[in-house]
C-alpha cells in the first residue's frame, strides 16, 4: 500500500502509532528495552553514521551528505525513497525490513536504534512522508528547512536534533579520519560521501573506469569476473574484480535470506604501503594483507566484528579464489613488480588468532604459496615470453651488486635469471621466493650463494675488475676468508692475478710514500686502481690485506726485509 500526498502519509503515520500504543503492554515494553540497549550496542557512538552510509546504499543511493549545524544533524542520500513499509522498521529495535532482501546488507533491524547514542528524538522527510521518532512513538512532523543540496523529492533527509555539546565539528571530523576513499571500494552503488561541519568539509569519492572481463575459476567454477579501476581523489589506483557465484545447498546466512547467487569482490592496491581489510559492504575489520575482500560474511549485530559462523568459515576459500587469480593477474598483465600484494608469515611469536580476518590471512597465504607459486609466469625480458618461476635463478642479496644476467644464470644452472624488471626496488619479491622457496613451493631454485660465485674467481674470461673486487668484498663479509687465501683474488696494476700469502706477495699500501728505496729491487709492487677507490668493498679487502700483512708501506724496508728478506723477487701493484 502506497499514499500519494503528505496528508494522506501523515494519516498513515498516526496509524502506526495507534497501533503501538494499542498494542500489549508486554510488547511495549520489550521494544522500549530494545532501544535503551541500542545506546550500548556499539562502543562507537557514532555507530550510527556508519549505517547511514550502509542504508544509503542499500537504497541504491549515489550521494551520501552528511552536514553538521548548530542545533542538528543532516543525512541526506539520493537513493530509493521512503514507502509506508519502511516506516515501523526504521523506529523499531530488532524488526528490518531487509531480512528477506539478500542484495541488501542490513538484516538485524537495529541499525538506526544506534541513533540513542546521540539522541532519542529524530525525524525523517522525504515526499510524502515527514516523520518523528521519539522512543518508541512516531507523529507526523512539520516539513524543515533544507539546503538547496538537499532539498527536493530526489532526496530522503534523516534530521537529528542535538543537545549543546552532544557532538562537536572537531569530533565529528576526527571521527571520519578513519574513513578514506577506499573505504566505499566494495560498495554497490554509493560513489560520494560529504561530510559538512563548520567551515570544514571532507568528500570521499572514487572515480571508475571499467577494464576487462576475466574467466577465473571460482569454488570449481568458470566464473566471469568484472574487472573495474577504481581511483581515489589523492591519485592512488585500485583494480577491483567482482564476480558471482552459485551458493552451496548447505549454506546458510544468519537472519537472512540467501540468493540465487552470491557477491564476492576484492580490490587489490595497485601501490604499497596500504593496508587491508574485511568487507560486508563497508569495511569492519582490518586484514594484514594489502587487499579489501568482500562476500556476504555475516557481522555480528554491532557490525564491529564477524559472527563465528558456519557461513563464514565457508566463505574463505570462495574469496580465496578470487583473490589468487586477482594477484597472478596483476602481476602478469599490470604490475610485474606489484610483490606487495602477496602476504608473508607473521613474525615468529605472534599470538594466533581464529577471527575471520586471521582465518582469511591464512587462507590467502597458503593459496600464495600452493597455487600461485606454481602458477605464476613472468617475462624473462622486457618484450620477451614468459616462463614459470621455476625457470628462473636469482642470487643471494649480497652478491645483487656482484653478478650479471649471465653469472646468475650459469651458476644457478636456469635457464633466465630473474630480471631487473620483476624486482620491486623495495626487495620484498626477494621474502616472498624465500618464503615460498622455504614451503617447498613449484620447485623453486635455491639462491646462487657467495661460496658459489667464487668459483668465477678461476675463471679467466671474468675480466671485470670492479666485479672482482666487489665479490671479494662480498666473501669476506660472508666469512670465507679461508677460500679467498687460495684463490688468485686480488688483481695487479697490469692485470695479473695473484693470491694473497704474505710470503709470495707483498702490495704497496696506498697510505704510505708514492716510492721508497726498494723500488729498484721490484719487491713491492701496485695493486689495480680499483682497490684505492673510497668505496665499501675497497676499504674492506685493503683492511683485510693489512691484517695479513700483504699491505706494506715503500718506504718501511724493514717490514719489507722482515717479510722477504732478500729472498726472491715480489710482485707489486699500486694502489
Amino acid at each position: 500500500m502506497e499514499v500519494p500526498t503528505p496528508e494522506e502519509a501523515a494519516r498513515a503515520v498516526r496509524l502506526l502509532d495507534l497501533g503501538l500504543r494499542s498494542g500489549r503492554g508486554v510488547h511495549r515494553k520489550m521494544a522500549k528495552n530494545a532501544l535503551h540497549g541500542a545506546k550500548t550496542l556499539s562502543t562507537d557512538r557514532l555507530q550510527v553514521l556508519s549505517e547511514f552510509v550502509q542504508n544509503s546504499d542499500d537504497a541504491g543511493a549515489g550521494q551520501l551528505r552528511i552536514l553538521l549545524r548548530s542545533d542538528d544533524i543532516l543525512v541526506a542520500h539520493d537513493g530509493a525513497g521512503l514507502r509506508l513499509a519502511d516506516v515501523l522498521p526504521l523506529g523499531m529495535p530488532w524488526l528490518s525490513g531487509k531480512t528477506a532482501d539478500a542484495e541488501a546488507t542490513g538484516r538485524f533491524g537495529i541499525g538506526l536504534s544506534t541513533l540513542r547514542a546521540l539522541t532519542t528524538v529524530w525525524e525523517v522527510h522525504c515526499h510524502p512522508f515527514h516523520v518523528r521518532f521519539s522512543g518508541t512513538h512516531l507523529e507526523p512532523a512539520a516539513p524543515p528547512e533544507l539546503p538547496d543540496g538537499i532539498s527536493g523529492p530526489a532526496w530522503t533527509v534523516f534530521r537529528i536534533p542535538l543537545s549543546p555539546g552532544t557532538l562537536t565539528a572537531v569530533q565529528l571530523l576526527e571521527w571520519f579520519e578513519d574513513w578514506n576513499d577506499a573505504s566505499l571500494l566494495l560498495l554497490r552503488h554509493l560513489r560520494s560521501l560529504e561530510v559538512t561541519a563548520g567551515e570544514h568539509s571532507t568528500v570521499l569519492t572514487l572515480s571508475w573506469e571499467d577494464v576487462t572481463q576475466r574467466r577465473i575459476l571460482i569454488d570449481g567454477v568458470q566464473r566471469d569476473a568484472k574487472v573495474q579501476h577504481a581511483r581515489t581523489t589523492d591519485g592512488a589506483l585500485w583494480r577491483v574484480y567482482t564476480a558471482q557465484v552459485a551458493p552451496h545447498a548447505d549454506w546458510e546466512r544468519s537472519h537472512k535470506a540467501l540468493g540465487s547467487t552470491v557477491p564476492v569482490g576484492i580490490a587489490l592496491p595497485l601501490e604499497c604501503g596500504t593496508n587491508g581489510s574485511v568487507h560486508a559492504g563497508l569495511p569492519v575489520a582490518p586484514l594484514d594483507v594489502a587487499a579489501r575482500v568482500h562476500t556476504q560474511f555475516d557481522p555480528v549485530a554491532s557490525r564491529e566484528g564477524f559472527a563465528s559462523s558456519r557461513l563464514n568459515t565457508q566463505l574463505v576459500p570462495v574469496i580465496a579464489d578470487l583473490w589468487a587469480a586477482g594477484v597472478r593477474d596483476v602481476l602478469e598483465r599490470v604490475d610485474h613488480t606489484a610483490w606487495h600484494l602477496i602476504p608473508l608469515p607473521s613474525p615468529p611469536g605472534s599470538t594466533p588468532a581464529n577471527l575471520l580476518q586471521d582465518r582469511i590471512r591464512t587462507e590467502l597465504l597458503t593459496r600464495a604459496r600452493q597455487s600461485l607459486a606454481s602458477e605464476l609466469a613472468l617475462p624473462v625480458a622486457e618484450g620477451g615470453p614468459d616462463a614459470p618461476l621455476a625457470d628462473f635463478a636469482v642470487e643471494e642479496a649480497a652478491l645483487s651488486e656482484v653478478l650479471d644476467d649471465s653469472d646468475i644464470t650459469r651458476l644457478g644452472k636456469a635457464p633466465y635469471a630473474l630480471p631487473a624488471a620483476v624486482r620491486d626496488s623495495g626487495g620484498r619479491w626477494r621474502k616472498v621466493l624465500a618464503d615460498w622457496r622455504a614451503a617447498g613451493a613449484a620447485d623453486l631454485r635455491t639462491e646462487v650463494q657467495v661460496v658459489d660465485a667464487l668459483n668465477l674467481l678461476s675463471d679467466d674470461e671474468w675480466q671485470n675488475v670492479a666485479r672482482l673486487v666487489r665479490l671479494t668484498a662480498v666473501a669476506l663479509e660472508a666469512g670465507h676468508e679461508y677460500v679467498l687465501v687460495g684463490r688468485a683474488c686480488l688483481v695487479t696494476a697490469d692485470g695479473r692475478r695473484l693470491r694473497p700469502q704474505p710470503a709470495e706477495n707483498a702490495f704497496a699500501d696506498a697510505s704510505g710514500e708514492a716510492t721508497g728505496p726498494l723500488d729498484v729491487l721490484g719487491v713491492v709492487l701496485d695493486l689495480h686502481p680499483a682497490y684505492a677507490e673510497h668505496n665499501a668493498w675497497a676499504k674492506t679487502i685493503t683492511a683485510w690485506l693489512r691484517r695479513r700483512d700483504c699491505l706494506v708501506r715503500r718506504d718501511d724496508t724493514a717490514a719489507v726485509r722482515s717479510s722477504y728478506g732478500l729472498g726472491p723477487r715480489a710482485k707489486t701493484m699500486r694502489s
